[in-house]
């Protein structure tokens, strides 16, 4: 619901709507996985099925993968976006050099 105002016509901020959306899906998502292999759990310990426990264990191990999926990917995007700025950064240096005051557009 916080990412709701950003459609509103007249919002700078719009571009920020979308990610947003997709990333509160996809850790409602994460938290089914866990939510789901909690109830497997317990249906595992008072029945004592390893049916039971081996559907939770699946689940567990689903969201481990997904998750170290998603923190490589963000460690990947973050290493791409500092070697960018890294790259970028000696031309604004230049930049600021030769300008003492403020640069007007």
């Amino acid at each position: 619901m916080f990412s709701l105002p950003y459609f509103l016509p007249g919002n700078d901020m719009s571009f920020l709507a979308i990610p947003t959306i997709g990333a509160a899906a996809f850790l409602i998502y994460l938290g089914l996985q866990l939510t789901s292999s909690a109830s497997h759990l317990r249906f595992a310990v008072i029945s004592e099925s390893d049916g039971e426990f081996a559907a939770a264990l699946d689940q567990i191990r689903k969201y481990l993968f997904i998750s170290s999926l998603a923190y490589l990917g963000s460690l990947i995007i973050i290493l791409t976006l500092v070697i960018i700025a890294s790259a970028l950064g000696v031309g604004f240096e230049e930049l600021l050099k030769n300008e003492p005051g403020p640069v007007s557009i």
